[in-house]
């Protein structure tokens, strides 16, 4: 990040984790930019985390650089706590086995898989571990005592990867905001195309409809995700739509000039994303008739250094 970045989050409050980028052809850079970061970065108290990359398969030139970049950070940053790589398929998830080749040594494939997971989880500090359930599953998720059990046998704190991959409609309002010098081809073409299929009256419904409902799933998800005590915390990818990503990547809080969506405001945020909460554990009952019993479990998730006084 660039440093007014880092100045601002040290100022509010936020919590950062650079990630070593890699190369256009996905091999490792050899040049000393991972500890170029870490010296960067290592005297901005929001820094917490330094990651290896983000989604790549764990193959044996992946894992053999995991170990010296824990020893460079260490060195350079001995509080900062290292992600060897954000949800690395192979070893961590099944679906990247098959991009794995195994040694001939190893006759039987899943211990060499195994024999990979203890090396990573050696220099490993954290874990962001794949979560669908909080992502873009979100109100088809199952409850959160069934999601638990599986994140048990990571021995080591995790996150939850990129929760709250939710999207919405676009507001073809904002294209009026958009100049010559950046024009705002992505509503054009989706006013257009809305145009063609005879819906233009309702782009405005759709789109209101479509962030309230966005909302309502974030809540949720967020919320089932606290309740699970094998995660530590969770990154949200959707801060705002003006996403890396890709153009018209609508899953933000926000907008992209900064803007709630409809239905959403700063206090409705901080009641499931504050720093701790009071949860229900209602699982997906939202609806209830006048004079029926309502009883089910209180819950808190505390991360604040000082006890939660008059919760509500």
């Amino acid at each position: 990040p660039m440093e007014p970045y880092m100045q601002a989050a040290d100022e509010v409050g936020m919590l950062m984790g650079p990630e070593h980028s890699l190369t256009p052809n996905r091999n490792l850079l050899d040049d000393g930019r991972w500890s170029d970061m870490v010296r960067s970065c290592r005297y901005h108290p929001s820094v917490v985390t330094y990651s290896g990359g983000n989604e790549e398969v764990g193959h044996e030139g992946l894992i053999a650089k995991f170990a010296e970049r824990h020893r460079a950070a260490k060195a350079l940053a001995p509080d900062a706590l290292i992600i060897p790589m954000h949800t690395m398929s192979g070893p961590e998830s099944k679906g990247g086995q098959a991009d794995l080749p195994v040694p001939d040594a190893y006759v039987d494939k899943d211990h060499y898989y195994d024999s990979l997971w203890s090396r990573v989880a050696r220099h490993s500090d954290l874990f962001a571990a794949r979560a669908n359930d909080f992502s873009y599953q979100n109100f088809l998720a199952r409850d959160w005592r069934q999601i638990e059990p599986e994140y048990t046998n990571y021995n080591r704190p995790i996150i939850a990867h990129e929760s709250g991959i939710i999207g919405t409609y676009l507001d073809l309002s904002l294209e009026a905001r958009y100049t010559e010098s950046l024009p705002g081809d992505l509503y054009a073409a989706a006013r257009e195309y809305i145009k063609s299929a005879g819906r233009l009256d309702m782009a405005p419904t759709y789109f209101q409809n479509s962030a309230r409902w966005h909302g309502q799933a974030r809540k949720f998800m967020l919320e089932n995700l606290r309740k699970c005590n094998s995660f530590d915390g969770y990154d949200l990818l959707g801060a705002w739509d003006g996403h890396w990503h890709n153009s018209g990547y609508s899953c933000g809080l926000l907008n992209e000039f900064f803007e709630f969506k409809p239905g959403d405001t700063l206090a409705r945020v901080l009641q499931y994303n504050g720093e701790s909460v009071v949860l229900l554990d209602n699982a997906k009952r939202h609806v209830f008739k006048v004079q029926e019993r309502f009883d089910v479990p209180i819950m808190a998730s505390l991360f604040g250094g000082t006890a939660l006084l008059d919760g509500v």
